[in-house]
């Protein structure tokens, strides 16, 4: 049709047969030829999506979305097709991919977080106990240094400097 010919720049003499398929890009059009032929055998609808060449030579992504039509006989007419530029979605949806890329990558990040911070305050929690440890075998050691030291004067009475003497001599 009309439409047809002034997206692709093909003439009804190229477009015949199967010649509109030479506008689809040669990545996808063995991909659409698959959903297109079983859609044909099996007479259902069918929406594919590839990439199209326009008149001016760039491609645009289309929604190929077709339906069946019947005789009265039951018997298959051909296909209703609709041609949606889709390139918009295409944009779209890449954009979304890229910001899930982003989100996974915060997500791990946060993971790691999360990890650095639990050994952090595995290590706040062994810091505590270490010095909990250390501060009790520090008394344990004041202790028993007053068993071996009594705290006196130079003159043996209490007075506001005292000395450590030796209870125990060796």
């Amino acid at each position: 049709n009309q439409a047809w010919q002034a997206f692709t720049g093909r003439d009804q003499a190229q477009s015949i047969g199967e010649g509109w398929l030479h506008a689809i890009h040669l990545l996808d059009v063995q991909r659409f030829l698959r959903a297109y032929r079983a859609a044909c055998t099996a007479s259902v609808a069918f929406i594919a999506q590839y990439r199209l060449r326009r008149a001016d030579g760039s491609y645009v992504w289309i929604q190929h979305e077709s339906a069946p039509q019947f005789d009265t006989d039951g018997s298959l007419k051909g296909f209703v097709n609709v041609l949606i530029d889709a390139t918009t979605i295409q944009q779209i949806r890449g954009d979304l991919q890229g910001q899930q890329a982003v989100l996974r990558e915060a997500r791990d990040t946060v993971d790691r977080l999360q990890r650095v911070l639990s050994v952090t305050t595995h290590i706040d929690t062994l810091d505590s106990t270490l010095k909990f440890i250390l501060d009790q075998a520090l008394s344990l050691l004041h202790a028993q240094a007053g068993i071996i030291f009594r705290l006196d004067g130079p003159d043996g009475s209490t007075d506001a400097q005292p000395t450590l003497t030796p209870v125990i001599h060796l």
